[in-house]
């Protein structure tokens, strides 16, 4: 094994991240099972011992319940601590390994390198929310790709709550001019339903997409190049006069249920996609 993924295993072992998740997830299993044993008392007719099987089940299910509490209160910071890990141990000396040849110097964060919100558009309601996840830095060029999640919240007033994502993925700088409202985003539904409430009604089908602005050769082959990297969803917008891409992407790290050489080799491939885009993006 990679001595860092080593070293990361030991990190996060000491960390215990799940340990609430786990404790409660047992007390919770219990509480199951004495409801169980209480229906099997009831067929049985033992009924001095409903009494003692209950008692179990209401205790079991509130220390499950307050485990669930501290697990929640807490997961949000050990996650923060374990994402330095993981940059530390792995994704940065990953990064630096495969880079070592190229051009551009690359560097890994997740303290943001900028104030306020990273996306200026439209697209995204001046209400919305944007949540940080890590940035990857071209040092050489003076670029970044940004992992960001901007949505909006809303209750309902009877304690319900819904989510509206706006854009959840990678946002990527470029230094190429453009002009105009230019957004190119997928045809589907959802997005037909958002520019009905925006500037963006005035859109036309292009190779299936939906395009507001000009949307020329150049930028077609931007877009599908940076597809050509394993990315299935990239839209592309005029972030205050310059050519910014959007890779739409749902999950921030790949999963880490085993420090073995394939989640190694899973992660080093993840990283390298992004940095290949990157590269791509710096000879624009």
């Amino acid at each position: 094994m990679y001595h860092g993924l080593d070293q990361l295993k030991n990190e996060a072992k000491a960390l215990k991240r799940f340990r609430y998740l786990k404790m409660s997830g047992g007390f919770l299993a219990y509480f199951a099972f004495s409801f169980f044993l209480i229906f099997v008392l009831l067929i049985l007719q033992l009924d001095d011992l409903i009494l003692y099987a209950f008692f179990s089940a209401v205790i079991s299910f509130l220390i499950g319940f307050v485990f669930m509490v501290f697990h929640i209160t807490t997961s949000k910071k050990k996650e923060i601590i374990f994402q330095k890990l993981l940059f530390e141990y792995l994704w940065q000396p990953i990064i630096v390994r495969n880079t070592f040849d190229l051009k551009n110097d690359y560097f890994l964060t997740n303290e943001k390198s900028y104030d306020g919100e990273f996306i200026h558009h439209p697209m995204i309601p001046s209400r919305a929310s944007e949540s940080y996840e890590y940035e990857l830095q071209n040092i050489s060029k003076q670029l970044k790709m940004v992992a960001l999640w901007a949505y909006t919240r809303s209750t309902n007033g009877q304690g319900g709550s819904s989510t509206s994502t706006y854009f959840r993925g990678y946002a990527c700088e470029t230094n190429i001019d453009v002009h105009g409202l230019l957004y190119v985003r997928k045809n589907d539904w959802y997005q037909k339903i958002i520019a009905n409430f925006n500037e963006f009604n005035q859109y036309k089908i292009i190779d299936d997409l939906m395009v507001n602005g000009d949307y020329n050769d150049e930028l077609k082959l931007i877009r599908n190049k940076v597809m050509s990297y394993g990315f299935e969803e990239v839209s592309l917008i005029n972030h205050q006069q310059k050519l910014m891409i959007l890779i739409h992407q749902r999950t921030f790290i790949p999963p880490m249920k085993q420090y073995n050489q394939e989640t190694y080799g899973k992660h080093e491939a993840f990283l390298m996609n992004l940095v290949n885009v990157m590269e791509y993006i710096a000879t624009l």
